[in-house]
C-alpha cells in the first residue's frame, strides 16, 4: 500500500486548502490518505473533528492507526527529511518553515505535488502555505462532522433562523477600519447577522449597531485572535469546535458578506474558504 501523508500548519483556512488539495491528489494517485493536524493549535487531531461518509472515494488511514503499522520503519519515505519523523508536526521537524513563505515549501514538497517521478515512494509527505479551492464541495461534501458539532449546528440554525452572516477577523481591524462591516449591518437592521469572528471586540462593535447580532464563539482573550489564543487542551477543544461550527453558520446563510478585496493587502483563507463553501 501507498501512503501520502498531509501535514497541517497554520490557521484554519489554510489546512482545509491543503488537505482538499492532498484528497484529490490521493485519489488521482491510488494512495491512502493520512492527516496528520497534530501541531499545538490542533494537538487533538483531524480525526477528534471529521470523518468520510465515504470512505471509499479516497482510501483513508487514521494518523493513529498510519503511526502503529508494524512495517512503517521498512517503508521508504519521501522527502527524506521526514525519514523517523513521521509521528512529528511540520513545524518540529521543519521549525523555520513558515518564516520562507512559498519558497520554503516549494524547495522540500514540490516533488511531491505530482508524485509523478516518486512511483517507488511508499511513502509522499506533502505540506503547503496555501493551495486555493479548486473543487473544495467535492471533498466537503464526502466529509461528516463530529456530533458535538452537528448537534450545535443544528441548535444555532434554530436560534437564527433567516439570517445573513458576515466574516471580520481580528487582522481586518488591525489593518484597517470597519467600515465595511457597519455600512453592511446598517443596510441590514430588519436580518438577524450572525458575526463569524476570532475577535471579541468585534462583537461589541457590532452590537453597538444592531440589537439582531449572533455569535456564539467562547473567547478567552480579549483582542487577541483565537488561534493565537495560550490555552490547555480542554480550551483548545472548544476553540476548534467553534471555528468549525462558524465556518458553517457562515455558509448557510442566507447571504455571506467578507472582507472587500480592495482593503486589505491579502485576503483571509478562512473567509475565501466560508465564500467557496456557499450554495
Amino acid at each position: 500500500m501507498r501512503y501520502l501523508l498531509v501535514k497541517g500548519i497554520n490557521g484554519f483556512g489554510n489546512m482545509i486548502s491543503v488537505l482538499n488539495f492532498a484528497y484529490h491528489l490521493a485519489i488521482n494517485t491510488n494512495r491512502t490518505l493520512v492527516i496528520d493536524w497534530g501541531h499545538s493549535e490542533w494537538v487533538l487531531g483531524f480525526d477528534k473533528y471529521f470523518s468520510w461518509v465515504n470512505p471509499n472515494i479516497c482510501k483513508y488511514m487514521k494518523i493513529s492507526d498510519f503511526l502503529n503499522l508494524s512495517e512503517l520503519s521498512e517503508l521508504s519515505v519521501y522527502p527524506s527529511i521526514f525519514n523517523g519523523k513521521l509521528d512529528l508536526p511540520l513545524n518540529e521537524t521543519i521549525p523555520d518553515i513558515d518564516k520562507g513563505g512559498d519558497a520554503a515549501y516549494k524547495k522540500i514538497f514540490s516533488d511531491s505535488i505530482t508524485i509523478a517521478g516518486l512511483p517507488t515512494k511508499d511513502i509522499v509527505v506533502f505540506s503547503w502555505n496555501y493551495m486555493g479551492y479548486t473543487h473544495i464541495k467535492n471533498m466537503w461534501k464526502n466529509l461528516s462532522f463530529c456530533q458535538e458539532i452537528s448537534d450545535k449546528v443544528v441548535q444555532y440554525k434554530l436560534l437564527l433562523c433567516r439570517y445573513k452572516s458576515i466574516h471580520v477577523r481580528h487582522t481586518d481591524i488591525r489593518n484597517q477600519n470597519l467600515d465595511w462591516v457597519f455600512d453592511f449591518i446598517e443596510n441590514n437592521l430588519d436580518k438577524n447577522i450572525y458575526v463569524g469572528t476570532d475577535n471579541e471586540i468585534v462583537l461589541r462593535l457590532c452590537r453597538g449597531k444592531h440589537s439582531k447580532i449572533f455569535n456564539f464563539t467562547t473567547f478567552y482573550e480579549l483582542n487577541k485572535p483565537l488561534h493565537n489564543t495560550q490555552c490547555g487542551i480542554e480550551q483548545r477543544h472548544v476553540i476548534n469546535t467553534d471555528t468549525i461550527v462558524d465556518l458553517i453558520l457562515l455558509y448557510n446563510s442566507d447571504y455571506l458578506e467578507i472582507t472587500p478585496v480592495k482593503t486589505l493587502p491579502y485576503m483571509s483563507t478562512y473567509s475565501m474558504l466560508s465564500k467557496a463553501l456557499c450554495s
